[in-house]
């Protein structure tokens, strides 16, 4: 029994060092596509794995380009995977809704070992009018938001959330990564959001913003640049206050990282 089961971890070693090392090709198709969108309009983008790019621009359309990435072992089964890589787009009344649909993983536990299914992703870049809506889902992978004004809804699992120049109302929660906002106007009521699990958490915000602050970590330190009028000086974990007289609600929350509040 002892020498089957030294047998069936030394297979298990070797298959998963072929799964490893077994995506020996990679292909790659790239779609651009352009649609009407006019200033304040919404796009909703649901992803899976791959990195998300949006920046604004002064145009009244939006422009996609979306890189769809195939590894695994072989070219024929790196063809057969890329052709079940699907770019869904809808264009609705005053919304653009794009989705990612990526292969179904099949295949029994050997296969899944050898790493015959291969991986599926799609990076998109995007160019938005500077004054819009965003309603962004990814899984695996970073989400990263440019000179846009509106209300930005930002959510991903495994990956960075990093916005610059950015204004409005925002929502912005990972699980295993950091959270890094340059906000350059925030939106006179209403509720913001920045969280992580695994991660630090920054803003940068105008110096003159009014709003109200709660920020908290477990394993960390919260510091600000504003004063906080009401704020706990005795806990290093947690702030909570007053910032320029209030305004807006800005919830920071993580468990494994710092909270940083910085004036612009």
């Amino acid at each position: 029994m002892k020498k089957f089961m030294t047998l069936f971890k030394a297979v298990l070693v070797l298959l998963s060092a072929a799964a490893v090392s077994g995506f020996g090709q990679t292909i790659t198709d790239v779609v651009k596509e352009t649609y009407p969108m006019q200033s304040g309009g919404r796009l909703v983008l649901e992803n899976v794995n791959g990195k998300v790019v949006i920046s604004g621009w002064n145009k009244d359309e939006l422009y996609m380009e979306a890189e769809k990435v195939v590894k695994t072992r072989d070219r024929e089964r790196a063809q057969e995977l890329m052709e079940q890589v699907e770019i869904v787009v809808e264009e609705r009344r005053e919304e653009i809704y794009i989705k990612t649909i990526l292969p179904h993983q099949k295949g029994g536990f050997w296969n899944r070992m050898a790493g015959d299914n291969g991986s599926a992703s799609v990076h998109y870049r995007l160019n938005v009018p500077h004054k819009c809506i965003l309603e962004i889902e990814n899984t695996n992978g970073a989400i990263e938001v440019t000179e846009v004004n509106g209300d930005l809804t930002l959510e991903t699992t495994n990956g960075k959330i990093w916005l610059r120049d950015a204004g409005g109302m925002v929502v912005a929660n990972t699980t295993n990564g950091s959270v890094d906002a340059e906000l350059s106007k925030i939106g006179s009521d209403g509720e913001m959001e920045f969280t992580t699990t695994n991660g630090s958490v920054k803003l940068y915000l105008p110096r003159d913003a009014g709003f109200e602050l709660d920020a908290k970590t477990t394993n960390g330190s919260v510091n600000s640049d504003f004063p906080v009028a009401g704020g706990d000086r005795h806990s290093r974990k947690r702030l909570q206050g007053e910032v320029n007289g209030g305004g807006p609600r800005i919830y920071v929350r993580t468990t494994n990282g710092s909270v940083n509040v910085r004036e612009l």
